[in-house]
């Protein structure tokens, strides 16, 4: 069945909204870029990428665009919630403080509503509490602005690093966070720059986002400096190597290089390990199973056994199924003692009984997977912030030299998909090495900003609209600036 007129004219009103800088509707109701004075063709299926590969990719566009900000000297807007936002309004100093502290602390502004709170506030501080209608129309986006302002002040002319990532929410949607860095011989927190929603994760979506993150850090310039892009790190998604390829071969940033995250890189060393030692992951999830749903099980366990339940791993975080290998190995006696005294009421427990009995292939898993034990503890100490890159590097090496058999194969196939890591840690340039001393090779910062996502995006709070979400993200992530 054709799209219905009504849903593709709408489709057509909210990417000329967004994008209102660039593009407008004609009389016949075409799209029309305002510095190419070209029809811009927009079906149902890929219109909005079609729109969006022209604004950011062409490089026609791109130069009448700067022609026309230099000699008109006009001041671009990014995005329809930037320019909505910008409207300047007689701002009350108690209420902007009370707006930033509310927001930073995730609290939602609909408490200020309550009449108890209000009565409190009025009865011990003397002062009225504002509208959270009020709050969250003015305040909030002015204080959103306020801190993409205080970015580009810190970011200036200086060289930077970008830090890409991608999630889905618990609405399914696609989340892509940019963070900026600044790069010099001191370390420079990353601050978060954009929360860009994806219709899908793939090369052409995130190249786009990145050039979006590009222009919203160098709103206002008629020239944004490329050059000074030195380093994107993202993870070893295909998608994303594809994307900062495409980035490179433009022409436009001479000076980029693309690093892998180095967790994600012994993530998957784990991940190796977890498959090589099938008994072991075995035995984790069936005794997981016994005691997921019966609390008698649980009682008679920590009776037994004398320990605590069992840690749950969850595989999607950085080594932590080998850490609740390490618990079952030092643990072993004890969990073999529980499930033999257990009653043969299901094919799960006769199961995990035959696995722990006479079983000498568990036994030398249990034993070996000790021999990786310091792999955890080196993530650990890679998400701390504000490390140098030599010191990066060295726990990543010794890493290394722990490892042996089809561990260390299958770091060394991840280590040929760093993308330019040893170039710049071999690199012999001293002013290029002051830059990159404090560069960050782990996307932990990234990971940081998605839990604070998470936590806006709460149960009660999931009709928040994506405009709303990415202010109080960026407020949130940034509070640490002084503003």
């Amino acid at each position: 069945m054709p799209p219905s007129k009504s849903s593709l004219q709408s489709k057509k009103n909210n990417i000329v909204t967004k994008y209102k800088f660039s593009l407008n509707l004609t009389s016949s109701n075409e799209i029309m870029c305002r510095f190419c004075n070209k029809i811009l063709k927009f079906n149902e299926k890929n219109g909005k990428q079609t729109v969006e590969e022209h604004l950011f990719k062409s490089a026609k566009h791109q130069k009448k665009k700067q022609e026309s900000i230099a000699a008109q000297q006009i001041q671009p807007s990014i995005d329809d919630s930037l320019r909505i936002q910008a409207k300047k309004v007689m701002r009350n100093p108690y209420f902007s403080d009370l707006a930033k502290w509310i927001t930073e602390n995730n609290i939602p502004l609909s408490k200020l509503d309550d009449e108890k709170f209000k009565w409190i506030f009025k009865k011990y501080h003397n002062k009225d509490t504002p509208c959270s209608t009020n709050l969250a129309k003015y305040y909030v986006p002015n204080l959103f602005n306020s801190t993409l302002d205080k970015v580009r002040e810190i970011i200036q002319e200086n060289d930077i690093c970008l830090i890409v990532d991608e999630t889905s929410d618990r609405l399914n949607r696609y989340v892509l966070n940019v963070l900026v860095g600044c790069l010099s011989e001191k370390y420079s927190k990353p601050m978060l720059l954009m929360v860009k929603f994806l219709e899908q994760p793939n090369s052409s979506t995130v190249q786009n986002a990145i050039l979006e993150a590009l222009e919203r850090l160098y709103l206002g310039k008629a020239v944004i400096n490329y050059p000074k892009l030195r380093v994107i790190l993202t993870d070893m998604g295909s998608y994303m190597l594809k994307s900062v390829d495409s980035l490179k071969k433009s022409g436009s940033f001479i000076n980029l290089k693309h690093v892998t995250c180095i967790a994600h890189l012994l993530h998957n060393v784990c991940e190796k390990i977890r498959d090589e030692n099938d008994q072991i992951n075995e035995l984790i999830s069936s005794l997981q199973n016994i005691l997921c749903k019966s609390f008698q099980r649980k009682q008679k366990f920590k009776e037994i056994t004398g320990l605590r339940i069992p840690p749950n791993a969850v595989i999607t975080r950085w080594g932590t199924w080998l850490t609740k290998a390490f618990w079952y190995s030092r643990n072993f006696t004890s969990i073999q003692q529980f499930i033999n005294q257990l009653e043969n009421k299901s094919k799960i427990i006769s199961k995990v009984k035959k696995l722990v009995n006479n079983n000498d292939l568990l036994t030398n898993q249990l034993i070996s997977i000790l021999q990786y034990s310091s792999i955890p503890s080196a993530i650990t100490k890679l998400e701390t912030q504000g490390l140098s890159i030599g010191t990066q590097i060295d726990i990543l090496n010794g890493i290394k030299s722990e490892l042996n058999d089809f561990a260390l194969d299958k770091f060394e196939s991840l280590m040929a998909k760093t993308r330019d890591l040893k170039e710049i840690v071999s690199s012999n340039d001293y002013n290029y090495r002051k830059l990159i001393n404090y560069l960050p090779l782990v996307t932990v910062d990234v990971e940081r900003s998605f839990s604070l996502y998470k936590r806006i995006l709460s149960d009660s709070q999931t009709s928040m609209n994506e405009s709303t979400i990415e202010e109080r993200n960026v407020i949130q992530f940034n509070k640490f600036l002084d503003l």
